[in-house]
């Protein structure tokens, strides 16, 4: 489950700013994002990890609450043209791994046994928490793939 809270973490530090321009300098945007990711991952960092069975629901549609508001804050950001195919690929990752916590939630709603539900969804999560990390140092991104 701790590799899934990181990666709710990884996509919620990609929300905090406004849009960039397109004319953004690879440096600039790099900056601009980290920045975005650092405090994102701060604020689902700090979301209260559950002590109880119970408390599995309420805090991943927490995390993927804030996860996904910085996922969309990230998108609006305009890409340098030399970054885009690489940011593209990490926001389509990302994408998949935020789907993965949807259908996570879904599942949680109706599950009998919480706790065997979110072990069965950590495989796949944490691939594609891995996969997404990687993407995103391949743009550059290091603080939203840490």
């Amino acid at each position: 489950m701790k590799k899934v809270v990181l990666a709710s973490t990884l996509a919620a530090v990609l929300v905090l700013t406004a849009t960039a321009a397109a004319s953004t300098s690879p440096s600039a945007y790099r900056a601009q994002v980290d920045a975005m990711c650092t405090k994102g991952v701060a604020k689902i960092d700090a979301i209260p990890k559950p002590t109880t069975i119970a408390g599995l629901l309420p805090y991943f549609q927490k995390a993927v609450r804030a996860s996904d508001h910085l996922l969309a804050q990230i998108t609006a950001v305009t890409p340098p043209a030399s970054l885009k195919k690489a940011v593209a690929n990490a926001l389509e990752i990302q994408g998949s791994f935020e789907a993965g916590l949807h259908d996570l939630i879904a599942k949680l709603k109706t599950s009998k046994n919480p706790k065997q539900t979110v072990l069965a969804a950590e495989p796949k999560l944490d691939s594609l928490n891995a996969r997404a990390n990687r993407a995103w140092r391949a743009a550059g991104l290091v603080k939203c793939g840490s």
